[in-house]
């Protein structure tokens, strides 16, 4: 659930004008987007329904996207480059507890929204992202996009290791791997609608991750 890290090498060049512009023009067509996906759907949000309320040729549209699938992947990617700052944050942060650790890497990079619009929009996006799976090169994306929040919860998971927290003997990757499906379902079930508000999933949520970790903390790290 995180966009790719920037390469280090110093301050990117500045834009000129014309990159300014595309840019410009680029987000302008994924914030029409996003906002159709969240009234609509993600079905009934068409090319031509993006690039009329977006006001751009057909021509502009495929210049900067060559579907829809694409235009999905754009909008999941921007979301993850808007948490990537949190996420490290939170990893590399002092551990007090085990669990209210991972919790914190964990809603940094879900940011489970409270507003019903952007709920909505999740809905749409999770729906018509099982559905993109089934196609490269949209399929290789999301492997893409599981490895990289797979390698973060490593990251996490052996600091604990690190810091003593979690035992010699834990079996990290299955860990990662359950962390990775129940973070994933437990998103989607939110968005859904299955919990009443935003602190109910959080609670279920920690709940599972405390009871997933704890058989495989030191005696004194509980």
């Amino acid at each position: 659930m995180y966009a790719e890290e920037k390469k280090a090498g110093g301050e990117r060049p500045r834009k000129g004008k014309r990159e300014k512009n595309a840019e410009t023009l680029r987000r302008k067509i994924l914030d029409t987007s996003r906002a159709l996906i969240a009234d609509i759907g993600y079905e009934k949000a068409t090319i031509t329904r993006i690039r009329q309320a977006a006001n751009v040729s057909i021509a502009t549209f495929y210049k900067y996207f060559d579907s829809k699938q694409a235009i999905l992947i754009a909008l999941l990617r921007n979301e993850h480059e808007l948490i990537s700052e949190a996420v490290n944050a939170a990893i590399g942060a002092s551990v007090a507890n085990p669990t209210d650790y991972l919790m914190s890497i964990i809603l940094a990079s879900l940011d489970p929204p409270e507003e019903p619009e952007f709920r909505a929009m999740w809905r749409e996006i999770v729906a018509a992202s099982v559905l993109i799976t089934a196609h490269e090169p949209a399929a290789e994306d999301m492997r893409a996009d599981r490895a990289l929040y797979c390698t973060k919860m490593r990251d996490a998971l052996q600091k604990l290791h690190g810091t003593g927290h979690l035992r010699s003997d834990a079996p990290i990757e299955h860990i990662v791997d359950i962390i990775y499906f129940v973070c994933s379902m437990e998103f989607q079930e939110y968005v859904c609608g299955t919990y009443k508000d935003r602190g109910a999933m959080i609670a279920h949520l920690r709940t599972l991750i405390e009871v997933l970790i704890r058989p495989w903390l030191n005696g004194d790290a509980t």
